[in-house]
């Protein structure tokens, strides 16, 4: 799994949408706090991951954290700047466990939770199957799963639940990440704590409703929309609404 993010961004994502530059990385990986000076501090965390061209203020920027203010959650909100070159670089999971999760942990938070968009869904998706028991949950808003090629074969299987890697030889990249994905076919692996969203018309919607259909049916939000802000956000409170931090593990 270690090296799947390189193929699966590289080959698909890449060709479409990077520009020529991506910001350097840096130890530790930058963050911003989105608590207020002053306030308790609580013993959930939720940590923001930023999508392919969005940086770790995006989510204050499109009301997220405004939103997640206005609902009462208590607990305690942080953008981390995972952008892409954390993921071309073999990086991104080193860095956001050793300068963000265990850290949060030695500062006493009890639930710590991963909120990502494209990319960033799959960023959170990555770690909670890399990291199995680091995390109270995840929520992936239009997450990013892979080649069509790989989705073409997970459809022709009859969807995520029927198919199964092949019987020998070593999996690859692609491979590797829907066995992980396949291991939330498991209740105690997702109930209360993975959380999907998604737009119908977004361009990940058929291997994001492949993936949903694994997830009990109270945590999947589709709706009409696209691959844009103001889908996520309407998915944002949705999944607020549901009072998904509120469950305990």
């Amino acid at each position: 799994m270690t090296r799947c993010i390189i193929v699966l961004i590289l080959r698909s994502l890449l060709a479409v949408f990077v520009s020529s530059c991506t910001p350097p990385t840096t130890v530790p990986i930058g963050t911003v706090n989105f608590t207020r000076p002053g306030e308790t501090r609580q013993d959930t965390l939720l940590v923001f991951l930023p999508g392919l061209r969005d940086n770790s203020g995006v989510y204050a920027d499109e009301g997220f954290v405004a939103a997640a203010g206005r609902s009462g959650i208590k607990a305690d909100l942080l953008g981390v700047d995972a952008h892409l070159g954390y993921y071309q670089e073999k990086k991104f999971l080193k860095r956001l466990k050793e300068d963000v999760i265990d850290p949060a942990k030695r500062k006493g938070y009890r639930r710590i939770w991963l909120v990502g968009i494209s990319l960033g869904g799959f960023g959170a998706l990555w770690y909670d199957i890399e990291n199995p028991g680091d995390l109270a949950g995840i929520v992936a808003l239009s997450p990013y799963l892979g080649e069509p090629e790989m989705v073409d074969e997970v459809s022709r299987a009859g969807g995520l639940a029927a198919w199964h890697p092949p019987p020998s030889g070593e999996l690859d990249d692609q491979h590797r990440i829907w066995l992980g994905l396949k291991s939330y076919e498991r209740r105690e692996s997702c109930a209360g704590r993975v959380y999907l969203g998604y737009g119908l018309q977004d361009k990940f919607a058929t291997p994001d409703g492949m993936l949903a259909a694994v997830l009990p049916r109270e945590q999947v939000f589709a709706i009409v929309g696209g691959h844009d802000w103001p889908t996520w956000r309407t998915l944002w409170d949705e999944i607020i609404k549901s009072r998904a931090f509120s469950q305990t593990r």
